[in-house]
């Protein structure tokens, strides 16, 4: 299945399946997720590509980070094997974690063995608003998606806080 561009959310999701539903070979143990429960839905997280609920045996991905990186199929197939990983480490040795044995199972089934994404090679959703620093020598951003609860001020102006350091609010969109 070619896995270099999508055309819609439906092709991922398809191509997910996929992947879930396979025959895994791992040190002579074979493991299909989907017969251990495993399913996959999306969300709507802006800052983080993936998500494993092991109670639920839940795998989310995030439907706005997909959506801007469509044609980056390569990307999103490594992303998925990447939470596939966690899954089989955990039925097979009930652990959790990026550990030489996880790294070896996502290589194992087609990874490429990297904890995260390159921030560089995917599109993320611009935050809701920009906290600037006011100092015109520094100008200092900050994305954020949720509006701030508390006043903050520019940490690479000043390691404590400084009222005159204090963050501009910028709303987006």
């Amino acid at each position: 299945m070619r896995t270099d561009k999508f055309k819609n959310l439906q092709q991922v999701k398809t191509y997910y399946n996929f992947l879930l539903n396979k025959t895994w070979k791992i040190d002579n143990n074979l493991i299909c997720l989907t017969d251990k429960d495993y399913f996959f839905t999306w969300d709507n997280a802006k800052r983080r590509f993936g998500q494993i609920t092991y109670s639920k045996k839940r795998i989310t991905i995030s439907k706005p980070i997909i959506l801007l990186n469509l044609k980056n199929g390569e990307e999103l197939s490594k992303v998925f094997l990447h939470e596939i990983a966690h899954c089989i480490q955990n039925e097979l040795y009930h652990v959790k974690s990026h550990n030489k044995q996880w790294k070896k199972i996502l290589l194992t089934i087609g990874g490429d063995g990297i904890v995260q994404y390159d921030s560089n090679s995917i599109i993320t959703p611009k935050g809701k608003y920009t906290l600037t620093c006011p100092n015109t020598t520094c100008k200092h951003k900050i994305e954020r998606y949720k509006f701030p609860k508390k006043v903050s001020s520019c940490g690479k102006c000043d390691t404590k806080f400084n009222k005159n350091k204090i963050f501009v609010i910028t709303k987006n969109y």
